[in-house]
C-alpha cells in the first residue's frame, strides 16, 4: 500500500504539470514567446547551481542504488526528494538563459514552487518513515490530510495565478500564498529539529546520535534557504551574493541529510 501511495502522488503530479503547461501554451495559441537571453550576474549563479546539481546527482545515484540493493522506502523517498531538487535547480539554470511571454514566464517561475511542494511531500514521508517506521496514509491520516490540503491549495493557486489580472490585491494574495508555503517549510523544519533532538537524547550510542543530529540540522538549513530566497525578492542590491549563497545552502542540505541517513549504518558495518 505504501508503494501504491508513492506512485499515486507521482502520477497526479506527472499528469497535472504537463497538462497545465499545455493549457498555458494553448491559451497563448502556442506562441510562448521563447527567446534566448542572458540574465544579469549569470556566471556566479550558474556556476554554483551547476556544482549543486552535480553533487545532488551523486547523492541521488547513491540513494537510488541503496534502494535497489536494500529495498528501503526511506532511500526511495529521499532519492525522489533529491531528484525534484535537481529538477528545480535545472529549471532555475535554464531560466538564466531563456525568456518567455509574460504569462508563460510566470508559469515557468511558478513551476519551480510547484516542484518545491512536491518535494516537500516526499521529505515529510521520508521523515515519517525513518522516525515512525512507516509513512502510509492510514497511519498518519490527519497529518497527511492537513499537509496535502495546504499543498493542493497552493499548487492550484500557482497554476491559476499566471492568468489572473495584475491587480495590487493579487500581489497581496500571492504573498499570502508564498507566506503559507514558508510557514509549511518552517513547521516541517521545527518538527524535524524537535523529533531528531528527542530521539538523539534517547539513542543508545554516539553514532546514532550524530546521524540524527545531522538530519535535524537540515531543518536549520531549510529555514536558511527560505530566508535567502525571501531576501532575494526584497533586497535586489544583494541578489548577486544570494545567488551564490542559496545554491550552497541547497547543496549543504542535500549532503547533510544524506550523511545523517547513511552514517549510522556505515559506522556499524565498519565496527563489525
Amino acid at each position: 500500500m505504501k508503494r501504491a501511495y508513492f506512485k499515486i502522488i507521482n502520477l497526479v503530479y506527472g499528469i497535472a504539470i504537463p497538462a497545465w503547461l499545455l493549457i498555458c501554451a494553448g491559451a497563448l495559441e502556442f506562441d510562448v514567446g521563447f527567446k534566448w537571453k542572458l540574465s544579469e550576474n549569470v556566471i556566479p549563479n550558474v556556476t554554483f547551481l551547476s556544482i549543486a546539481i552535480a553533487i545532488e546527482t551523486i547523492v541521488f545515484i547513491r540513494l537510488f542504488s541503496r534502494f535497489k540493493k536494500h529495498g528501503k522506502d526511506s532511500a526511495l523517498l529521499l532519492a525522489s526528494f533529491n531528484a525534484l531538487v535537481i529538477t528545480q535547480n535545472l529549471l532555475e539554470t535554464f531560466g538564466n538563459f531563456t525568456g518567455f511571454h509574460e504569462i508563460f514566464g510566470q508559469a515557468n517561475e511558478n513551476l519551480i514552487f510547484i516542484l518545491v511542494g512536491w518535494s516537500l511531500i516526499f521529505f515529510l514521508l521520508f521523515v515519517q518513515d525513518i522516525f515512525t517506521g512507516g509513512f502510509s496514509f492510514k497511519k498518519h491520516k490527519h497529518t497527511h490530510l492537513i499537509f496535502s490540503s495546504i499543498i493542493v491549495v497552493l499548487t492550484g493557486f500557482l497554476m491559476v495565478s499566471p492568468f489572473m489580472p495584475a491587480y495590487p490585491s493579487l500581489e497581496v494574495i500571492m504573498n499570502i500564498g508564498f507566506g503559507l508555503m514558508g510557514v509549511l517549510i518552517i513547521t516541517l523544519a521545527i518538527w524535524l529539529l524537535a523529533a531528531t533532538n528527542k530521539l538523539a537524547k534517547k539513542a543508545g550510542d554516539q553514532v546514532t546520535r550524530i546521524g540524527l543530529r545531522m538530519i535535524g540540522s537540515s531543518g536549520v538549513l531549510y529555514i536558511a534557504i527560505l530566508v535567502s530566497v525571501g531576501l532575494k525578492s526584497l533586497a535586489e542590491s544583494i541578489s548577486t551574493v544570494l545567488d551564490i549563497i542559496t545554491p550552497i545552502l541547497i547543496m549543504a542540505t542535500s549532503i547533510v541529510t544524506y550523511l545523517g541517513y547513511v552514517f549510522p549504518s556505515k559506522k556499524r558495518k565498519e565496527g563489525d
